[in-house]
């Protein structure tokens, strides 16, 4: 497991500290914490600066959320690989990981998959 939720909040106190906001938050984002459910381009990387932009006013709501980290997911995630790996008994071990990330209220989940590798990414806020 892979939790980026204390990344985010690295990045989150020191934009608030600096009193950031527009291009200096963003170039603070993209020097701190860099990761967002968007395709790795330069169109991605519009998308994830307008999904920063309209989510900063809503990340003190859920800052509680975010500093448990992957502690807040419902249901356990590892639990539940353990309940799918029991119900589809592969004859090999499927090397998996979660990845916890701060999204902008997207709400988007996401899996990869690559060369035997499968990353499901599981968002706070």
């Amino acid at each position: 497991m892979t939790d980026l939720s204390s990344k985010f909040l690295a990045f989150y106190e020191q934009a608030v500290k600096e009193k950031t906001s527009g291009d200096a938050r963003w170039e603070l984002w993209k020097k701190m914490y860099h990761f967002a459910a968007v395709p790795p381009t330069t169109e991605g990387d519009k998308m994830a600066r307008d999904l920063l932009d309209r989510a900063w006013d809503r990340y003190p709501s859920v800052l509680e959320q975010i500093r448990l980290g992957a502690a807040s997911l419902r249901p356990v995630a590892e639990l539940q690989l353990k309940a799918v790996d029991a119900l589809l008994r592969p004859d090999k071990p499927i090397p998996i990981e979660i990845l916890v990330y701060v999204g902008g209220f997207e709400d988007n989940a996401f899996t990869v998959a690559q060369e035997g590798h499968i990353m499901v990414a599981l968002p706070l806020g």
